[in-house]
C-alpha cells in the first residue's frame, strides 16, 4: 500500500477504528476512459524540468503534503508574510496525474521535497498564473499576513490550474498588543522583549510551517535569526511566549526571544504581537545531527547530550512551568555557543514551549491514551461516536472542549495539553521521564527518529533503522535504567502495530502465503482491529482515572506509572557510564 492523502486517518490515526473500508476501484486501471488516461495525449504534462528563469522558489512541505513553503523572488529580503500555498492532496489521485508520482510527498522528507515533480508542476503552475495577475507583486505583498494561496482543480496543463490569492483579515484581528499580553500574564515591564517592528524584518528562507529564518536591517552584526510565528492559531504563538517568560536561565534551555515581533494591525491601528525573533543555530537539531554521526561511535560526546537533556528537563521541572510534555530529538537544537563548529563542542538546548501533544511513538501511554480519545472526539466519525468519546473526556475534563483556532487567545487562562493536565507533578514528571528514555535510547543508538508505531514521518526515516528497544551501541549499564524509563512501553510486551514501513509503502507485518501483505484492504482490516483494542485500553485507563481502580487488575494495569526512576536517577546513571566508558 503506498501512501496517500487518506493514509493518516484510515490507517495510522485512532480514527482507523472506524474508517470507512476502501472501496475497491470500480474501473482497473486498464479500463479507464481514454478522457481520463495519462496516455491521452491531451493530459500529456509538457514539462517537469526546472524553470529556466524561475520567479518562485519552494523551500519546503509540510508532513502532510498540502502546505507548500512557496515564495516568490521579489518577497526575499522584505519583511516576512507567511503566505503559504494549500491544496487537497485527494486531487492528485485522479489517473491522468499519474506520472506526478504524488505519493513521493510522503516518502521525502525536508527540503528534498522540493525537487519532486509533484512540486515542480505546482511551481510551473504558480509561475503561470502570478504571469497573468495584474501588478502581483504590489497585491502580494499589501496581502494580510497569513494569507493563503489556493490551489484548486489541479490538472496536467498548468495554464487550467485554478489558483487564487485568498485574503485572510481573521488571523491579524486575533493579535494582542504587547501592553495587552503584559496586563493579562500580570508580568512587570522587562519580563517580555522589546518590540520591533516587523517592517525591519528581511526575510531569507522557510524552515518550518511555524519558523523562517530573516536579518534586521542595519543590523548584520546579529546575523541570521529565526522569526516564529503561527500562521493558522496565533494561540501557540502566544502559549509559548508566555511559557519562555516563565522559564529560568540555563545552558540546556532555550532562552527568551530577544524582541517582540509587531505589525500594524487595519482594524483599529493597533499595533498587534505576530512573533518573536529567537536565536538562529547553524548545525540543527539533534536528530540532524545524529543523522551526521550515524557511523561514528562519539560515546562521550553522545553521553554528555543526553546529561544536557536531562539537566534541561530538571531545570524545567523546578522552574513555574513545572514539565516539558513534547521531548523527541528534533525538539532539541544543537547549540555552538562556544563559536566552534566542532561536534564534539556542541551543547544540547531544549526548544519549542508550545505544550504540544507528543506522537505516539514518543509519549508515554498515559498521554497518548487521552489524546486517541480526544482524536476521535473530534475526528472525521459518526457523530455518536464523537459524542461517546467526548462525554468520556469530560467525565474526567468537565471543562473540555475542542480546540477551536478561531477563539481569540485569551492571556489570563494558563492552558494545558488536555492529555497532560489530568496527572499531578509527580506523574507529569514520570511521564517526562518516559519520553527521556526514548530519547536516551536514539542518542545512544544513532536513531534519527523512532520509526515505530509509525507516523507520516516514518516513510522519510533512513533504512534501516534502529527500532526500539533494540540494543547495539547503548552501554549495558545504561540498558537497564532506558528499560525502567520506558516502564509501559508496548514494546516491551512486544505490542506492535500489524503493519510496518517497507520500501516506503506499508505492509503488513504477518501475512501467511495466501495474504498479499501489501493489499489495502488486508492491512485496513488489520489495522482496524489493532486501533479498536487500543481504543479500548484508552476507555479503560480514563474510567480508572475517573472513578478509581476497581480491583488489583486495575490497580496493576496503571501500575507502570510508578516505576519509572527520578530525573536525578537518570543523572547519575548517565555519569555513572562516563565514568566507565
Amino acid at each position: 500500500m503506498e501512501p496517500g492523502p487518506r493514509l493518516a486517518d484510515a490507517i495510522l490515526f485512532p480514527t482507523a477504528a472506524y474508517f470507512p473500508e476502501f472501496q475497491r476501484p470500480a474501473v482497473q486501471p486498464s479500463n479507464i476512459k481514454w478522457e481520463h488516461s495519462s496516455l491521452n495525449p491531451a493530459n500529456r504534462i509538457d514539462s517537469l524540468a526546472a524553470v529556466a528563469s524561475p520567479t518562485w522558489d519552494i523551500d519546503g512541505v509540510s508532513m502532510d503534503g498540502q502546505q507548500i513553503w512557496a515564495i516568490p523572488r521579489f518577497a526575499r529580503g522584505k519583511p516576512p508574510k507567511r503566505i503559504d500555498v494549500y491544496y487537497q492532496a485527494s486531487d492528485l489521485s485522479l489517473p491522468r496525474l499519474a506520472m506526478l508520482e504524488a505519493h513521493k510527498l510522503f516518502l521525502v522528507g525536508g527540503a528534498g521535497r522540493g525537487s519532486l515533480d509533484v512540486t515542480r508542476h505546482f511551481l510551473r503552475a504558480l509561475e503561470h498564473w502570478s504571469a497573468k495577475v495584474s501588478d502581483f507583486e504590489r497585491q502580494y505583498m499589501n496581502a494580510p499576513f497569513g494569507s493563503q494561496i489556493a490551489i484548486k482543480e489541479i490538472s496536467p496543463d498548468v495554464a487550467s490550474i485554478s489558483i487564487r490569492l485568498i485574503l485572510d483579515y481573521n488571523l491579524e484581528r486575533q493579535w494582542l498588543s504587547s501592553q495587552e499580553l503584559r496586563s493579562g500574564w500580570g508580568v512587570e515591564d522587562g519580563v517580555i522583549p522589546e518590540e520591533i517592528n516587523i517592517d525591519k524584518l528581511q526575510f531569507k528562507r522557510q524552515l518550518q510551517d511555524s519558523i523562517c529564518v530573516v536579518a534586521i536591517e542595519g543590523h548584520p552584526e546579529m546575523g541570521d535569526l529565526i522569526f516564529k510565528s503561527h500562521p493558522l492559531n496565533v494561540q501557540h504563538t502566544y502559549r509559548e511566549l508566555r511559557n519562555l517568560t516563565r522559564l529560568p536561565l540555563h545552558p540546556n534551555v532555550q532562552r527568551k526571544p530577544l524582541y517582540l515581533v509587531s505589525k500594524r494591525v487595519r482594524f483599529g491601528g493597533k499595533r498587534g504581537v505576530c512573533g518573536y525573533l529567537m536565536e538562529f543555530h547553524s548545525m540543527g537539531s539533534l536528530d540532524m545531527v545524529l543523522g551526521r554521526i550515524r557511523d561514528r561511535s562519539l560515546l562521550s560526546t553522545r553521553l554528555k547530550w543526553a546529561k544536557d537533556i536531562t539537566r534541561g528537563l530538571i531545570a524545567i521541572r523546578d522552574s513555574p512551568l513545572k514539565y516539558y510534555p513534547d521531548l523527541k530529538p528534533d525538539n532539541v537544537i544543537m547549540s555552538n555557543r562556544y563559536g566552534t563548529e566542532s561536534i564534539e563542542d556542541l551543547t544540547a538546548v531544549i526548544i519549542d514551549f508550545e505544550q504540544s501533544m507528543p506522537w505516539m511513538k514518543w509519549a508515554p501511554p498515559e498521554v497518548y491514551w487521552i489524546n486517541h480519545i480526544e482524536r476521535i472526539a473530534s475526528g472525521n466519525v459518526d457523530d455518536s461516536i464523537k459524542d461517546e468519546a467526548a462525554s468520556l473526556l469530560l467525565s474526567l475534563f468537565p471543562d473540555w472542549k475542542p480546540i477551536d483556532r478561531n477563539v481569540k487567545y485569551r492571556p489570563e487562562s494558563d492552558w494545558h495539553c488536555p492529555a497532560w493536565a489530568h496527572l499531578n507533578d509527580d506523574e507529569k514528571t514520570s511521564g517526562v521521564v518516559y519520553m527521556l528514555g526514548k530519547t536516551i535510547w536514539s542518542i545512544m543508538e544513532g536513531a534519527v527518529d523512532i520509526v515505530e508505531p509509525a507516523t507520516l514521518s516514518s516513510f522519510w526515516a533512513e533504512r534501516p533503522a534502529p527500532i526500539f528497544p533494540t540494543f547495539y551501541r547503548t552501554p549495558p549499564g545504561l540498558r537497564e535504567c532506558i528499560r525502567q524509563c520506558t516502564s509501559g512501553a508496548p514494546e516491551w510486551n512486544g505490542r506492535k502495530q500489524p503493519f510496518h514501513i517497507q520500501g516506503g509503502k506499508i505492509k503488513l507485518r504477518k501475512a501467511d502465503d495466501l495474504v498479499d501483505p501489501f493489499n489495502v484492504h488486508h492491512i485496513q482490516s488489520a489495522a482496524r482491529e489493532w486501533w479498536k483494542e487500543e481504543l479500548e485500553y484508552a476507555r479503560r485507563y480514563i474510567k480508572i482515572r475517573t472513578n478509581g481502580p476497581v480491583d488489583s487488575a486495575d490497580e496493576d494495569f496503571v501500575s507502570f506509572m510508578y516505576k519509572r526512576p527520578r530525573l536525578e536517577d537518570v543523572l547519575l546513571a548517565l555519569e555513572e557510564a562516563e565514568r566507565n566508558c
